[in-house]
């Protein structure tokens, strides 16, 4: 899931929390952006296997750090205390609460559409009810949550954000998934993998 985690952004944002929706946007895919470097660094791996769920190659088997239970909440309780440090008087306690909840709730989410890889702990107890199996209603459900978080009768610049984003997900989306790259596991080969069986890397002569 991409475009559901922001439909908590834009439900999230209101004139009395006075939270930045870049605060927001920011918060709902932390983990995501924590995984990325993780990955590079070797704390979390990742690899391809071809046809593993209906819309994603990517087999997210090692991600105790920022997609375990224990680690969401853990990165949720720091983005809280981060923002009530660098807002000051201007964040309050409920604000700084809306912060930690809009980063867990990218593993609630996670947790609907994902295969059972979401650890509870380290990487054990893995869980996950795998909806990406069931490419439209996967996309139908992201679709649905972000029109529910911009409704219409919040701030015209939510609805308008939404819209942009949906159009923008929709032009891209069969590009991001042909062109998607493995950087997990990048000291060992094999990294391609087809119903079990492992594909070789081509070598150019």
């Amino acid at each position: 899931m991409f475009l559901g985690h922001y439909s908590v952004a834009f439900a999230a944002r209101t004139e009395r929390n006075k939270i930045p929706l870049w605060v927001l946007f920011v918060a709902v895919q932390l983990l995501d952006l924590l995984w990325a470097p993780f990955v590079f660094l070797g704390l979390e791996k990742v690899r391809i296997v071809l046809r593993i769920t209906a819309t994603s190659p990517l087999d997210l088997y090692y991600m105790p750090c920022t997609h375990s239970l224990i680690g969401a909440l853990i990165w949720s309780a720091l983005a809280a205390f981060v923002y009530k440090l660098m807002r000051g008087a201007k964040a309050s306690s409920s604000a700084a609460l809306i912060v930690a909840l809009a980063v867990f709730s990218h593993w609630i989410l996670d947790l609907i559409v994902h295969r059972p890889d979401l650890a509870i702990y380290d990487d054990t107890l893995k869980v996950g009810f795998g909806l990406l199996n069931y490419k439209g209603a996967e996309f139908a459900m992201e679709i649905a949550l972000l029109v529910i978080g911009a409704n219409p009768s919040s701030d015209p610049d939510h609805v308008l954000g939404s819209a942009a984003f949906v159009e923008s997900y929709c032009r891209n989306h069969d590009a991001l998934c042909r062109d998607c790259v493995c950087v997990g596991e990048t000291k060992a080969n094999p990294l391609l993998m087809e119903n079990g069986d492992v594909i070789e890397p081509t070598r150019s002569s």
